[in-house]
């Protein structure tokens, strides 16, 4: 994937937004289930709270989806059997610094929140716990919360943690706003495709206003921490008895429309 392929996808803006954004539209409509409420008044009584797409923010709205195609699923290197679909995913999760250039970010349980946090983020329903994501300069660190999660997908939303100039994981707002999602579908020919996909709006207008009339692509970062993210898949799978499509085969795609033409489309 080459960064001339984001700048042109980047360059699109749907005279229909509504029609491109369709495989968005679960992200878009996405609300907190009612069992992760009272998990939600507990962290909020921490200092935490969810930050929304419909808080104020850029005025650019980020959408983007990178697939890998596998068609020969991976052995698990630690027991030489053949992962599941279900099983796959589960690793992708659990192992997500193996998976993505660490340049670009990393992961970790919040460490605001000890062990309890960490231990449900390693159970079988990780729903409530918040992750850490240490993000380089200029962008900053930011957390996020699993607000869903199935056998073929988990949902992160961004969340506003309690902030100091100094303190691992006292992030303040995470520099964007939205949702992440991360899973997998089975396709007709018996394959299976792995994507991430996410919908999110810079937080701070300030930022927003400098990058998105200054930059050709303020979401570059983001771009090239995903498609890493990708090619970790790709080469995990090749790398472990699987067979994987070949990426440039496979398409990513990439719209960035502006948030007052989409915001309604549910």
């Amino acid at each position: 994937m080459t960064f001339k392929l984001f700048i042109l996808t980047f360059l699109i803006l749907s005279s229909n937004p509504c029609e491109e954004i369709s495989l968005w539209k679960n992200l878009l409509e996405h609300k907190v289930p009612t069992n992760l409420e009272e998990r939600l008044k507990l962290l909020n009584e921490k200092g935490f709270d969810l930050q929304n797409l419909s808080d104020k923010g850029g005025k650019i709205i980020n959408l983007d989806y990178f697939p890998v195609v596998v068609k020969v699923l991976p052995k698990n290197p630690k027991t030489g059997q053949q992962f599941t679909a279900e099983e796959f995913l589960n690793h992708l999760r659990l192992n997500s610094n193996h998976f993505v250039n660490k340049k670009h970010a990393s992961f970790s349980t919040s460490p605001l929140l000890g062990k309890e946090n960490k231990e449900l983020w390693f159970s079988d329903n990780p729903l409530g716990a918040v992750i850490h994501i240490n993000i380089p300069f200029p962008a900053g660190d930011g957390s996020v919360v699993c607000t869903e999660n199935t056998s073929d997908h988990w949902i992160y939303q961004t969340i506003r943690t309690p902030w100091r100039f100094f303190g691992q994981g006292n992030d303040g707002k995470h520099p964007v706003t939205g949702l992440r999602q991360m899973g997998f579908i089975k396709n007709e020919d018996g394959s299976y495709t792995f994507y991430t996909k996410g919908i999110d709006r810079m937080s701070r207008k300030s930022q927003a206003i400098v990058a998105e009339n200054l930059m050709r692509n303020p979401f570059k970062s983001a771009d090239e921490c995903w498609e890493s993210f990708r090619q970790g898949i790709y080469d995990f799978v090749e790398q472990n008895g699987g067979n994987a499509v070949s990426l440039d085969s496979t398409k990513v795609e990439i719209y960035r429309p502006k948030w007052k033409k989409v915001k309604d489309c549910k």
